[in-house]
């Protein structure tokens, strides 16, 4: 046989099998239960673990409930339908949520798009802000001050204090010496 007349065959054999499952009432139930549970944990954990940490969720409630309702959606079907082709129930789990992250993603941002705004501050972030804005003020105090003393400072100046009677007295004394012999 043709090795892709066994594909083929092979592959229209998974369809009929998945036909058969998919279609059944308690897949279906219980695919629908799956879903829910899974959509009220994956919520809860998006909002829970953030805060655990004192961060804020980067979704709103809605946005998890839907980011997680349409992973779930994707997730389970696809662990499901491995599941009943016969792979192993841990490696269907595993392959469902790898590859449900991906499109549930892109899905729930065509339908909620998540917000762009900015994250909220940490107590951290928030007393590093405090700092900064602290030494802003204590830089500007400092150019006030070098300002003032700038406009206000003069060099000091030499003062000389004389005492008029002893110009007086010098002259007086010149004045009634002996002449010198320049002869």
């Amino acid at each position: 046989m043709n090795p892709l007349a066994s594909i083929l065959s092979g592959a229209r054999m998974a369809g009929q099998a998945m036909k058969a499952h998919f279609t059944d009432p308690a897949v279906l139930s219980s695919l629908g239960k799956q879903v829910a549970l899974d959509t009220a944990v994956g919520a809860a954990a998006q909002q829970i673990l953030p805060r655990l940490t004192n961060q804020q969720s980067q979704r709103t409630i809605p946005q998890s409930l839907i980011n997680a309702a349409v992973h779930s959606g994707i997730a389970s079907p696809i662990s499901s339908g491995m599941t009943a082709l016969g792979v192993p129930a841990s490696v269907a789990a595993l392959t469902g949520q790898i590859a449900a992250t991906p499109l549930s993603h892109a899905v729930s941002n065509i339908i909620t798009p998540e917000s762009h705004q900015q994250p909220y501050a940490s107590g951290n972030d928030l007393m590093q802000m405090q700092q900064y804005h602290a030494d802003l003020e204590q830089q500007r105090y400092n150019n006030e001050i070098a300002l003032a003393m700038a406009k206000n400072y003069r060099t000091p100046t030499e003062i000389v204090h004389r005492n008029p009677s002893a110009d007086l007295e010098t002259m007086y004394r010149v004045m009634s010496g002996p002449v010198p012999n320049y002869g």
